[in-house]
This record gives C-alpha cells, sequence and structure tokens, in this order.
C-alpha cells in the first residue's frame, strides 16, 4: 500500500534521486517539465473553458499564468 502523504518537512520539488521515491508514495501520473513543453520555452494549456499559459523562466523555474 502506497502512503500518499508528503510530511511539511520535506522538500516539495524533487531531483532526478528522488523521482523513484515519489513513485513509491504517490500513485498519480508523474511528467517531467520537459514533456509538457516540449523544446518550448512556453506552452498553453486548457482546462475546460479556461486557458492558462505555463511559461520557463531564463532561471529554469517554471510559472503558470491563468
Amino acid at each position: 500500500m502506497k502512503n500518499n502523504t508528503l510530511m511539511p518537512s520535506q522538500p516539495r520539488t524533487f531531483t532526478a534521486n528522488r523521482l523513484e521515491e515519489v513513485s513509491e508514495i504517490s500513485d498519480r501520473p508523474l511528467f517531467q517539465s520537459e514533456e509538457l513543453l516540449n523544446g518550448n520555452q512556453e506552452v498553453f494549456i486548457q482546462h475546460g473553458p479556461e486557458m492558462y499559459r505555463l511559461r520557463k523562466t531564463r532561471a529554469g523555474k517554471l510559472l503558470l499564468y491563468k
């Protein structure tokens, strides 16, 4: 049985070394940002009637805009 709880003291970002650990604690799908961006700096995501913009910054962070 998987434990789906992340403790508040645990980091919220995961390095490549922790990917296996993530899969052990959650049965939710895991997507790499590179898969979503597919070589682009920015993509659009439609969620119901709303449109969102996912953007990778120069610093390598991800921003989601409504």
